[in-house]
């Protein structure tokens, strides 16, 4: 796993000292802490981090072809790339290495710009053709290495993170305020966008051509993903097939020359890694987290696992003691841009755990993308099967809704659920999918922004995924908005930030192409059957695991937050950083709103109540503090 970063000067104008680039590289030290190399052309320049896995002596990059014709850098793994170097050896080519960037750069040779199809991983890879005069950036199926860009009139740039390309000399750094609404909406900002309006994501599945002539660029989508159930095929037919693959998947994964290991959470996608990768090392390391609130601490389920399959389990336990105010900083700061999913910190302290140990880690991220682990799957199915009755509950909501004020906590909680799902049966199936992957509303958005802000963004919400949404397929509508924004937008996201903030390598074998491919040809009904979620990995792992494993209720990666502002330091930080002098001066929230959402969390017995849930109170406090750390570290400059 690596960091890589480049410069390309545009025909007629003069190319930058080398000293930027190096600086762009020295940004990324913690992505490859064990190498560094560099190329500079005429007209292009490379920068690489390197963090060793596969061939430790003779991998390091940029690589260049026999007559220099070709010149590339990469970040990721490829992991059938034995495989692809024996079908180019028939071809005549010599490989002067073991690593799998020789590889790439043999198979760009010989099929030109189709070789991305032929890849099997995960990468973010650069490429300058001398003979093309073009520079191709080209990006993973899914989104799980970063690829950053930004072009002016006369260079055009690239890094594995943001934070590499701040002090360029001819790009703009103005905050991207559609880009902040959408970070208010889902808790992250999905490609092509990023915190900087001049700063692009290159999408997932696709390549960018810029050249170098006449200064444009242009954008190529290689793959899709769409839905093609076979209805033919029995449930036994997708449970075998699943099993095949993903079994496939990880053994292919579990190829390194360093030490490797297994994020383990106990819940069942990670449960089931680890049950597959200990037919192949019978002696694994497993790591995992927990909490002193037992509420919030799983430890008990991944000790179950590991002991099962034999496996050398290590634990550490999460407070807001280790997780100090200063390291919390320095989380905000290793996200690259405002990042609003609390599982950031538990996911970065496993990491930190696992380095101490391994280099390279499985996780288990993607299972319920693909094979429909949330409850809100559920939620959408049901709302739609049973319109016609949830409209009656409409006329006794007007009743229940005037006592909510006059009985327990527990049945006013029960009344806004209700509420809910009676809101959402009036909605249409793309309002309902946007509603229940929406933190903030368009609406508490508004009364969020300050004046100023408001008029800037864009209130056009629509969907953003690949496919019309099918009324007659709602469930893989919602998978693939799932697997296009939450997945590739946040899980992905934090998954490669933290790993890589403590120079671990994670690898997901639910995300091989192939797994996912196949996944779109299971037909809903065996997705979610009978209500159970992830019925196919269920049915076909109920043999391997313990039942207590199959039959857990899923939970997210939450951490006890609320609790940790009981502790001085952190009630100070949240205090001082959501200040109503902070807050005025930065023209960005409606000063009101924060002091609503602020005194809540710290239990100030004069503060209003809001009609939302604890977890909501928690996610929106979580948001509106980072963002406001992230702001006052990266535009202000400082953090007081």
């Amino acid at each position: 796993m690596c960091g890589i970063s480049g410069i390309l000067t545009f025909k007629g104008n003069k190319p930058l000292e080398k000293s930027n680039v190096k600086k762009m590289t020295d940004q990324l030290v913690h992505r490859g802490p064990d190498d560094e190399g560099y190329y500079f052309g005429d007209t292009i320049q490379f920068g690489f981090r390197r963090l060793k896995i596969i061939d430790l002596e003779n991998g390091n990059q940029p690589m260049r072809n026999d007559d220099n014709s070709v010149v590339m850098i990469f970040n990721g793994e490829i992991y059938n790339y034995l495989e692809l170097k024996k079908e180019l050896s028939k071809y005549n080519y010599i490989f002067r290495t073991k690593s799998d960037t020789e590889v790439i750069l043999r198979a760009y040779e010989h099929y030109g710009i189709s070789f991305v199809n032929k890849l099997r991983g995960m990468f973010a890879i650069a490429i300058w053709d001398k003979i093309l005069k073009k520079l191709i950036l080209l990006r993973d199926r899914i989104g799980q290495k970063p690829l950053y860009y930004a072009s002016s009139k006369k260079r055009f740039y690239f890094s594995s993170e943001v934070k590499s390309m701040l002090n360029l000399p001819d790009i703009k750094f103005d905050l991207d305020f559609n880009a902040v609404n959408n970070y208010f909406q889902f808790s992250y900002i999905n490609s092509p966008d990023s915190i900087f309006s001049d700063i692009r994501q290159l999408p997932p599945g696709c390549y960018l051509e810029t050249d170098f002539e006449n200064n444009t660029n242009k954008i190529t989508k290689y793959w899709t993903l769409k839905p093609k159930p076979d209805y033919s095929k029995s449930k036994n037919y997708f449970i075998d097939g699943v099993k095949q693959i993903l079994e496939d998947s990880v053994r292919l994964r579990l190829q390194s020359d360093v030490p490797l290991g297994i994020m383990l959470s106990g819940g069942l996608d990670s449960s089931i890694i680890t049950s597959i990768a200990s037919n192949y090392n019978k002696k694994i390391k497993t790591f995992s987290i927990g909490f002193e609130d037992a509420e919030f601490d799983e430890t008990r389920f991944s000790q179950l696992v590991s002991k099962n399959f034999g496996a050398d389990h290590i634990i550490d336990i999460v407070d807001e003691n280790n997780v100090s105010v200063d390291n919390f900083l320095r989380y905000v700061e290793s996200m690259d841009g405002p990042f609003g999913d609390s599982s950031y910190i538990p996911t970065y302290w496993v990491s930190k755990v696992a380095r101490e140990h391994v280099t390279v880690a499985l996780t288990g991220d993607g299972g319920d993308e693909f094979f429909a682990g949330y409850k809100r799957y559920n939620y959408l199915m049901n709302i739609n099967k049973y319109k016609n009755f949830i409209k009656t509950l409409k006329f006794f909501m007007v009743a229940l809704n005037n006592l909510k004020s006059f009985v327990p906590v527990s049945i006013s909680d029960l009344i806004r659920k209700i509420n809910k799902v009676v809101y959402l049966n009036d909605l249409s199936a793309e309002d309902q999918i946007k509603h229940l992957v929406t933190y903030f509303s368009l609406e508490e958005r508004m009364q969020l922004f300050d004046n100023d802000l408001k008029q800037m963004i864009s209130r056009n919400e629509k969907l953003k995924i690949d496919n019309a949404l099918d009324s007659s397929d709602l469930l893989n509508t919602f998978l693939l908005e799932d697997i296009f924004n939450n997945l590739s937008g946040d899980l992905l996201v934090k998954t490669d930030r933290a790993s890589m903030a403590n120079s671990l390598e994670a690898r997901c074998p639910f995300l091989d192409h192939k797994l996912m491919e196949f996944s779109m040809t299971i037909p809903p009904d065996y997705k979610l059957f009978k209500n159970d979620n992830k019925h196919i990995l269920k049915q076909g792992y109920k043999h391997s695991l313990p039942k207590e494993i199959i039959n857990r209720e899923k939970r997210g990666f939450e951490i006890p937050f609320h609790n940790w502002f009981k502790n001085k330091a952190w009630k100070n930080l949240l205090l001082d950083t959501l200040s109503e002098d902070r807050i005025k001066s930065d023209n960005i929230f409606n000063l009101n709103t924060v002091m609503y959402y602020r005194d809540q969390i710290i239990g100030n017995p004069n503060a209003i109540n809001l009609d939302i849930s604890a977890y909501q109170l928690r996610q929106r406090v979580y948001q509106i503090l980072v963002f406001q750390i992230w702001y006052d570290l990266n535009i202000r400059g400082e953090f007081v």
